[in-house]
């Protein structure tokens, strides 16, 4: 959110100052008497230069920032069950093994008499709902078995695995490959820290029974795939004000 507001007044800005550029070199009378030590031809080859720069900065500017979202979070103890599951990227149908039929089921189902439009968007949900159970235990299998002597970053699919364990929970965030990896491992540690400050000393207890609140300050904290505030205090004080109005 706070990027793309960044990164529009940045465009607009930018380009803004090249088309004034190009009206002054346009015209000469109004070039001498804004700069009049600037020939036109200055003016029109630095009116270039700003208008190619702008554009290739917007564009490595949006590559990288399209590499930064996160896929999904879970919270895991060692028996795996999972306490949190978020997922800001649904998990492709029929991509992994043990998923069904996939895009051709979907489709018999929409071609039958009936309720098949309805059947058809059922089938498709309970999919997706199996194929999110079967992705998180695959990731607590590899999380779990994990041996400590190796990093915190699993490459799994299509996307990498950066997990932290705190006693018996697992932390999983599963972002992009080219991602980089500590600064989500942080971004773990701040979700910590996070429920032990509301919690004060939180244990998975407090999360069971309070699951309602966990997603709270992870919706303040992540918003569509993306970090959306760092500060903890002010975190918590959104959590808090939102649940005055309740």
């Amino acid at each position: 959110m706070i990027f793309g507001r960044v990164r529009e007044a940045w465009e607009n800005w930018m380009y803004d100052s090249s088309a004034f550029l190009s009206a002054l070199a346009s015209n000469s009378n109004v070039a001498s008497s804004f700069l009049p030590r600037t020939s036109s031809e200055e003016l029109r080859n630095f009116s270039s230069a700003v208008r190619i720069s702008t554009g290739k900065l917007i564009q490595l500017v949006t590559f990288n920032n399209k590499k930064k979202m996160i896929r999904f979070f879970l919270l895991q103890n060692r028996q795996g069950k999972t306490r949190l599951s978020k997922w800001y990227v649904p998990p492709p149908i029929g991509g992994g093994a043990g998923s069904g039929g996939g895009a051709s089921s979907l489709v018999s189902s929409a071609n039958g008499s009936g309720g098949g439009g309805y059947s058809a968007a059922a089938d498709g949900s309970n999919q997706t709902e199996a194929e999110k159970a079967r992705i998180e235990a695959e990731v607590h299998r590899l999380v779990t078995s994990r041996d400590k002597k190796y990093t915190n970053f699993i490459e799994y699919n299509n996307y990498k695995l950066i997990y932290r364990r705190y006693a018996g929970l697992f932390f999983t965030i599963a972002v992009d490959v080219q991602d980089n990896e500590l600064s989500y491992l942080e971004s773990i540690h701040l979700f910590v820290e996070l429920l032990d400050s509301y919690f004060a000393n939180v244990c998975e207890l407090d999360i069971v029974f309070n699951f309602n609140k966990v997603y709270l300050i992870l919706d303040e904290y992540m918003l569509a795939g993306e970090i959306e505030e760092t500060s903890k205090r002010e975190i918590l004080d959104r959590v808090k004000f939102l649940e005055k109005l309740d």
